[in-house]
């Protein structure tokens, strides 16, 4: 008894069977008086049909099992890896058996990977590769970049050695988490691997503070340790897509100078990118001119009018008034402005003193100075006389004598009426 065999497949896919039909190669190739064989299908292959030829028109095909199960007709499904097949053969007697045993190895699905991507920078993003695997031969690959609604493809790559390299311009992808996929193709089969890439191509988005004027310390500006200055100066930050919370430089004088000065606040992420961000700190002069007025005091007067503003005491007394100002510096009496009168009457007078510095700030100050009666009368007495006495007693004061001396007496007061 001898029978011949034979095989064919098809492949099935999610939408029915196709209409591709592949025969099967036997190892070894068949004969009568070989009993075991073996054969690879395709992983796409999903159904093996058996075509028995028997040699001998007395013999039949009593059975056909695949992984255990009797097969009805002549078709059986595949599983993945291995699939035995026994035929059994009935000789002409009706007794005698052959069975002939057949292994189908249905292939590994064919699958690629992508590996994971550098980041996308400027200095590669024109030509960005991508790297993965693939577990067959003969496999194509073409990968996608895809940012947002923008994209990019690159050419066919082969997978060679289970391995493969595909480039694509990422250029025109916005910053940000880039999408990697890469479909790999076979006969008969597709492979999808999906990965991601970042692309970081900017610097870091710097958040300067708002700018700021403060008040002149001197005629040379305002130190940058100045704690309004300093809290502006603390206040930038920075964000990278990548790095996340990044440290901020500045340009900042140790001294800013009346006038505006801009402040750039600069960051750096790991990859070099700078971002940068200004404001602008205006010092200007904010404080008015400190007056130190003279101490009330009180001086002479010079008549029944008063005393001029000229006297001199007076006049010292003007002049000891000082100013401060924190641009202008020091300011002296002859600086500093009053509305003393011409002449200060008998009695208290307030005195205002003022200035206005180079920023058009003015200061005041009062004191008072009183002008009183100090200086005592001047007597003149009539010269000395003789006279002769009355009695025992002396002379009484009311006589009159020749000179008149009692009532030739005078005083002057000069500033009394």
């Amino acid at each position: 008894m001898c029978v011949g065999s034979s095989a064919e497949t098809t492949s099935r896919s999610s939408g029915g069977v196709s209409s591709a039909t592949t025969a099967i190669t036997l190892t070894p190739a068949f004969a009568s008086d070989v009993l075991s064989y073996t054969a690879t299908i395709p992983n796409p292959v999903s159904e093996v049909t058996l075509a028995t030829v028997l040699t001998d028109s007395f013999a039949a095909v009593d059975s056909i099992t695949a992984n255990g199960t009797a097969v009805t007709g002549s078709k059986f499904t595949v599983a993945d890896g291995s699939n035995p097949v026994d035929v059994k053969v009935l000789a002409e007697d009706g007794t005698g058996t052959t069975t002939y045993s057949v292994t189908f190895t249905r292939a590994e699905a064919m699958a690629v990977t992508v590996a994971e991507g550098a980041t996308i920078t400027t200095v590669n993003q024109s030509s960005y590769s991508v790297t993965g695997t693939c577990n067959v031969t003969d496999v194509s690959v073409v990968v996608t970049l895809t940012g947002g609604s923008a994209s990019a493809s690159s050419a066919t790559a082969t997978c060679t050695d289970s391995a493969w390299t595909a480039t694509a311009d990422a250029s025109g992808l916005p910053d940000g988490t880039v999408t990697v996929t890469a479909v790999g193709t076979s006969p008969g089969e597709t492979s999808t691997a999906v990965g991601s890439a970042t692309k970081d191509t900017a610097g870091p988005v710097v958040s300067a503070p708002a700018s700021i004027t403060v008040d002149a310390a001197s005629a040379a500006g305002t130190p940058a340790s100045n704690a309004t200055i300093a809290a502006f100066l603390a206040a930038a930050t920075a964000a990278d897509i990548v790095d996340g919370n990044v440290s901020v430089t500045n340009d900042a004088p140790s001294v800013f100078p009346i006038g505006a000065t801009t402040v750039t606040f600069s960051a750096a992420d790991s990859l070099g990118n700078i971002g940068t961000a200004t404001a602008v700190v205006t010092v200007e002069d904010q404080s008015p001119p400190v007056i130190t007025a003279p101490e009330a005091t009180t001086i002479t007067a010079t008549d029944a009018d008063g005393t001029a503003r000229t006297a001199t005491d007076v006049a010292a007394w003007l002049d000891s008034v000082t100013g401060l100002d924190n641009v202008d510096g020091e300011l002296t009496g002859e600086q500093i402005g009053n509305d003393a009168p011409e002449v200060f009457p008998i009695g208290a007078t307030t005195v205002k003193f003022f200035i206005e510095d180079s920023s058009q700030l003015e200061g005041s100050a009062t004191a008072v100075l009183t002008i009183a009666d100090l200086t005592a009368p001047v007597v003149t007495a009539p010269a000395s006389i003789t006279v002769a006495a009355t009695d025992a007693n002396g002379t009484s004061s009311s006589i009159a004598g020749p000179w008149g001396v009692f009532g030739g007496a005078t005083a002057d007061r000069k500033s009394v009426v």
